[in-house]
């Protein structure tokens, strides 16, 4: 395969019906479409149909000067996939050594890419998981939760009581100073009303 000029099929209409005519690419015209993919690599790899991902890139081509369709740009992305797989083998056979061909390395990162996503149909077989194992680890989490609510609601509950008890404290504290002092001043009016009357007594004595 020619790296600067690489044929491929292209069905083009005319007025009598379609015709096969050959699309040639550059090798400009392939840097533009391996950098293409590789911006929508996303949505190639995504849940978009790939139809329109190739759309998308054979508009952009044709912006650049070189009318292509879709299916030109997928085929065209197909063989450089094939390209890549046998250049890919060939580094394998030689012990690594390091590929001559310009978009080994790019496409390598595109075919290898972790947005890439995987099919249902490459999907492994689903192993038998017991369901003992997890089930501990399931409920752990909630046993702890558990836990801790109820201990701070029985902190929360000692402190109320705590605060009660000091409230009632507090309560009886004053009314024994309640008492005191009313006994106190009982006490100092009985005082005053002696007093009053030891005076009166001697004033009484002394008039006499």
């Amino acid at each position: 395969m020619d790296w600067a000029d690489e044929d491929a099929s292209s069905t083009k209409r005319t007025g009598s019906g379609f015709q096969l005519s050959r699309l040639r690419w550059s090798m400009e015209m392939e840097y533009l479409i391996v950098d293409l993919w590789e911006e929508n690599i996303d949505d190639y790899y995504g849940p978009r149909k790939r139809t329109l991902v190739y759309k998308d890139i054979a508009d952009r081509i044709t912006a650049e000067g070189l009318e292509v369709s879709w299916t030109d740009v997928r085929n065209k992305i197909e063989n450089l996939t094939r390209k890549y797989r046998q250049e890919k083998d060939k580094v394998t056979a030689n012990d690594g050594s390091p590929s001559q061909w310009p978009h080994f390395e790019k496409i390598h990162s595109l075919l290898n890419s972790d947005r890439k996503l995987v099919r249902p149909s490459q999907l492994p077989k689903a192993k038998k998981i017991k369901v003992e194992d997890n089930s501990e680890s399931f409920f752990e989490e909630p046993e702890i939760e558990m836990d801790t609510q109820t201990e701070l609601l029985t902190i929360a509950r000692e402190q109320l009581q705590i605060q009660r008890q000091e409230q009632i404290f507090n309560r009886e504290h004053r009314r024994a100073q309640m008492k005191v002092l009313k006994y106190i001043a009982r006490s100092q009016n009985r005082l005053h009303s002696l007093l009053v009357q030891l005076l009166t007594d001697t004033n009484d004595d002394d008039d006499d």
